[in-house]
């Protein structure tokens, strides 16, 4: 009995298992291959729409969220801008102007044709906040109200919710009393003048005009009696420029007198 060499036999089956491994291996890498690929592809693109889009974008969004958002930019859409508001205010003044206080209370009053009451106060009286003979009425730079009383020969100051702060004066020659004290007047350093004639009994007969400060304090006077240059004989008004200049009406001599401050 022989036997036969069979190695050549098991060399081609080596050599078919051989191809066969490598073209399964060939298979599966390339299977891998598609899948690492894929996955790189789908990474990337995930990368770039995170960088270009919100998160909350990528988030998923109830059914109505559109609709939800085009009413929500739709009310922004709808409210007034501040330009139109104020086109509003502008267009309800021009048509109701009696209404210009609710908005502005610095009126333009030049051209007004129409005043309405606002309040009064005051009694006969001898004290504060009282009068006999209320005679002239100034205000001052910061809104307060002066009156001089000729009956109770006195001023007296009130806020410009018209309240009570002071009042100075009696009747008699000193530099604050007065005798039938007549008009009166402030400039813009809220000083007060006082025209006082001095004719009644109690008085000197020699007319003045007084300057006051704010606080009631005598400053200064100047007086004289006749008919000559800066004299009076019946001083009854007087007002004040921006330079401090001094107008005073004489009424028996029938002039006006100018004085200036001298430093």
């Amino acid at each position: 009995m022989g036997y036969n060499f069979i190695y050549t036999s098991n060399s081609k089956m080596n050599q078919h298992h051989y191809i066969l491994a490598i073209s399964i291996l060939l298979t599966t890498g390339l299977l891998w291959s598609m899948i690492v690929f894929s996955s790189v592809n789908a990474v990337e693109r995930t990368s770039r729409k995170i960088d270009t889009e919100p998160l909350s974008e990528l988030a998923p969004k109830p059914a109505n969220s559109t609709k939800i958002i085009d009413s929500k930019a739709l009310d922004i859409l709808m409210q007034p801008t501040s330009y139109q508001i104020k086109k509003e205010i502008s267009t309800i003044l021009e048509a109701n102007p009696t209404t210009t206080h609710t908005f502005n209370s610095q009126s333009n009053f030049k051209t007004a044709t129409h005043y309405e009451f606002v309040k009064k106060w005051g009694s006969k009286g001898t004290g504060d906040g009282q009068f006999t003979v209320p005679y002239s009425v100034e205000d001052d730079s910061e809104g307060n109200v002066w009156i001089d009383d000729r009956g109770n020969h006195s001023i007296q100051k009130f806020d410009k919710d018209d309240n009570f702060l002071l009042k100075f004066g009696s009747t008699g020659t000193g530099y604050n009393q007065f005798s039938e004290v007549e008009h009166m007047t402030t400039e813009k350093y809220d000083n007060v003048y006082v025209n006082d004639p001095q004719w009644s009994d109690t008085g000197s007969g020699k007319p003045s005009v007084k300057k006051f400060d704010t606080s009631e304090n005598f400053i200064t006077k100047f007086d004289s009696l006749g008919v000559g240059d800066g004299q009076f004989t019946d001083p009854e008004h007087l007002t004040i420029d921006s330079e401090g200049n001094i107008y005073v009406s004489n009424r028996a001599s029938n002039t006006i007198t100018v004085f200036k401050p001298v430093v």
